[in-house]
């Protein structure tokens, strides 16, 4: 959806500069539904944000009063769940067409639009967020179409989309900025790792000596995070096909603000509770797992997670046996990069089977 006329006579897209607001029609879908179609139900927080463009949809509340929205109606200005949890419930009174949006990508964008517009004072911004680097705006100010296009990719991952509101915001001030020349290499497999790298313009290279990685990498693509989740050497190497930039993360703010707020845990005393389908991964090497293992759990070693994980079904809850160490952290953020619910199970309340 690129009708940039149309969303600037939309709250919230109408709030947001012209380079945000090119970000949020790329973050854009048109979907229809069906007369009868439950949009969301009262009282729940939606993934996804709804503003109606064609048919109609009735709004009820609980006390089951009923208000219909039809285009061209003040209501249609503002999206349908314009609070979270929803108040109302939302069903298609006949067939409809709606623009839709991921919730935590618009109001990351909103975030973003607000602090580029903020005056910034001596050292960066307010003492919440006084950084001394570089506020958003200056960075939007340099080669603006490679940042909206790395930025778009960003916000479209799993992995961002998961991070809401302030973690979010405070991590595009921390990122820094570094140039990289052609056949330049940005990390080396063996060495330890120092940062997180988002590829923001050029392209790349990732490859490893066994031969079993060898890809091309474009902005916002990023890397370097498998080495700090396990504070482990790289596994790989990246090298710059052309002349770019990049943004880096220091590993004491890819800790705070990438790997703290994804991972979540579970005591191994409430799956008995859990009312949607589950299953319990062991990442451990084989060996390992013979030893010992949660009953019922599933083997698939860290080294083969990755080429594994489109074969999962993402209708269930995947938990993570903790006794893995930092293992158990790596593979939750790669279940999380590929838009996988997971959760860790606290390693002091797993009983063990050998």
């Amino acid at each position: 959806m690129k009708n940039i006329a149309l969303l600037k006579k939309l709250s919230p897209f109408s709030e947001l500069e012209d380079s945000f607001l090119e970000e949020a029609a790329k973050l854009l879908t048109t979907v229809t539904r069906n007369k009868g179609d439950m949009l969301f139900k009262r009282g729940k927080n939606v993934e996804t944000t709804y503003f109606l463009l064609d048919g109609s949809v009735n709004l009820i509340d609980n006390a089951f009063n009923k208000l219909e929205v039809i285009p061209g109606c003040d209501r249609t200005l503002r999206p349908l769940n314009d609070t979270s949890p929803t108040k109302v419930s939302a069903i298609a009174a006949s067939a409809v067409r709606l623009l839709a949006i991921n919730t935590v990508a618009l109001d990351n964008l909103v975030l973003l639009n607000q602090e580029a517009l903020s005056p910034k004072v001596s050292g960066g911004f307010d003492d919440e967020f006084d950084t001394g680097i570089y506020s958003v705006a200056d960075s939007m100010m340099v080669e603006e179409v490679d940042q909206t296009d790395w930025m778009s990719s960003l916000l479209q991952s799993p992995l961002f989309s998961s991070i809401a509101g302030k973690s979010v915001q405070e991590l595009f001030v921390r990122l820094e900025d570094y140039s990289a020349s052609a056949g330049d290499k940005i990390i080396s497999e063996g060495k330890a790792g120092d940062y997180f790298y988002v590829l923001t313009a050029g392209s790349a290279r990732v490859y490893n000596s066994i031969e079993s990685v060898d890809a091309t990498l474009l902005p916002g693509a990023y890397f370097g995070e498998e080495a700090l989740l396990g504070n482990t050497t790289r596994n790989a190497t990246v090298e710059m096909l052309s002349d770019g930039s990049l943004k880096r993360l220091s590993y004491d703010d890819f800790i705070s603000l990438l790997k703290t707020p994804i991972l979540e845990y579970i005591d191994a005393k409430e799956l008995e509770a859990i009312s949607m389908p589950y299953q319990v991964i062991d990442v451990k090497m084989p060996i390992e797992f013979r030893l010992q293992h949660l009953e019922g759990s599933k083997n698939i070693p860290l080294s083969r997670l990755r080429a594994q994980l489109g074969k999962l079904d993402n209708s269930k809850l995947f938990l993570i046996n903790g006794d893995a160490g930092s293992r158990a952290d790596v593979a939750a953020h790669l279940f999380c990069q590929a838009g996988l619910n997971c959760k860790i199970i606290h390693q002091t309340d797993m009983a063990a089977s050998a």
